[in-house]
């Protein structure tokens, strides 16, 4: 101990998916494990002549996608596939980055010539950008008529947020450090700009927590400088 010192300790578990019937499911995100508080999201995406059903074990309901808060040990959550019959159709909404989707009405099958009514609603601090597979379009409201199964995909911006890190009050640790917020898994490259206009990377960190910490040890007090971080997909 040869100066104060502040410690964090992130425990993880692991999360598993059985399936029933069939489909399969997509989880975001997929880290070996995951820590305490991270918000999944579970896409159940049925074959052709079937429909998502419902979660059991560690969830329930119908809602699909669905967002699962990792609160207890080692979860396991069940998904169960059924059978359309002659006349119906099935809706699969995909989630692609920081958003969710509105389904009126909610259901996952639906009759022949039914209309269906999908809005966009992206998370704070983020944008919707388009639809893609069975529909197209920027508009965050989408109608649509259900004359066969459609896989739906909303795509929506994946902006990561930046904090101070503040132990004890004081956020300088032999320079700056930062906190920086955003999906586990993805990597982000962090760049500083002395103008806002000139951009300089300054690393690139893989964000395995869902919270990662980075410093800039050359950065003086009473220096002006500025940070962002932007996503790097895959």
């Amino acid at each position: 101990m040869d100066r104060g010192k502040c410690i964090e300790a992130v425990f993880g578990t692991s999360f598993s998916t059985t399936v029933s019937g069939t489909g399969s499911v997509i989880v975001t995100p997929t880290p070996s494990l995951l820590p305490f508080g991270t918000l999944v999201k579970l896409s159940g995406v049925p074959q052709h002549g079937s429909y998502f059903a419902l979660w059991g074990n560690a969830a329930s309901g119908t809602n699909n996608p669905l967002s699962f808060l990792v609160t207890n040990a080692n979860p396991t959550v069940s998904s169960l596939f059924g059978t359309l019959n002659a006349g119906q159709f099935a809706l699969t909404v995909l989630v692609n980055g920081l958003g969710t989707v509105a389904t009126s009405p909610s259901a996952n099958r639906f009759s022949s010539g039914q209309s269906v009514s999908l809005v966009a609603l992206p998370d704070a601090d983020q944008v919707f950008l388009y639809w893609s597979g069975d529909a197209t379009g920027s508009q965050t409201n989408l109608t649509l008529a259900m004359t066969q199964s459609r896989t739906i995909i909303a795509s929506f911006s994946r902006k990561p947020r930046l904090s101070l890190w503040e132990c004890g009050g004081h956020p300088f640790f032999r320079g700056l450090r930062f906190l920086l917020h955003g999906e586990i898994g993805l990597r982000y490259q962090l760049e500083r700009s002395s103008d806002l206009s000139t951009w300089t990377p300054r690393t690139i960190v893989t964000n395995v927590s869902g919270t990662i910490q980075f410093d800039d040890p050359t950065i003086l007090i009473n220096t002006q400088r500025f940070y962002r971080a932007n996503a790097i997909l895959p």
